[in-house]
């Protein structure tokens, strides 16, 4: 069981690097509204949406809290925690929510969450700045989210293709559980011939 939470430890620390090199690149990049910093296209949510797929809905939501913690404390601006944190366990609940329908594409599912994600940081930079004015950018992020939100969810797509669902989580799972039979077996094999040894001593 140790080693089987290590393992998957593990994953979810490598995804959560993938995840924060993603979101220095996009800092990188100019935001999509001027004057709001904090919105952005969102491409860390490949490795969000990958990881749910991959992983599991618990590590990909430990992948949402983390990576707003540590992008807050990096780059010394809290107030990007708020925007951050709120949208990202909106998109990641509305992901999890949709995917459990099995009715929707990827691209449909990004493209929803993707979305939210910026309807949410609207509403945060609204009760920041106190100013209901900045919804006058919400069609513009919407088109903006849903565009993007689709590429991401195809890429998510092709690289789910490669990788069949909870992949990561049941390979460990299966190979503990192996182990374990393993162990069994050899266990039974053990006192199945000792007590063989047992009875030839006693005839």
């Amino acid at each position: 069981m140790k080693k089987l939470d290590t393992k998957k430890l593990t994953s979810t620390a490598i995804f959560l690097s993938l995840a924060l090199m993603l979101s220095i690149v996009e800092n990188l990049l100019p935001p999509l509204v001027p004057f709001l910093p904090q919105a952005k296209i969102g491409i860390a949510n490949i490795v969000i949406l990958t990881s749910i797929l991959l992983l599991g809905k618990w590590q990909g939501f430990v992948i949402v809290i983390m990576r707003a913690l540590v992008n807050a404390i990096f780059s010394g601006n809290p107030v990007s925690f708020l925007y951050s944190f709120s949208a990202g366990v909106v998109s990641y609940g509305i992901m999890v929510l949709l995917l459990k329908t099995r009715k929707l594409s990827l691209m449909a599912v990004s493209s929803a969450a993707a979305m939210a994600h910026n309807l949410i940081q609207i509403c945060v930079a609204s009760l920041m700045t106190e100013n209901g004015a900045v919804f006058v950018y919400l069609p513009y992020l919407a088109v903006v989210g849903g565009i993007s939100g689709a590429l991401i969810g195809l890429v998510c797509y092709y690289i789910v293709k490669k990788y069949p669902l909870n992949t990561l989580s049941s390979d460990i799972e299966e190979k503990e559980d192996n182990k374990q039979n393993n162990k069994s077996n050899s266990s039974l094999d053990t006192d199945s011939n000792a007590n063989s040894d047992n009875y030839d001593q006693d005839n």
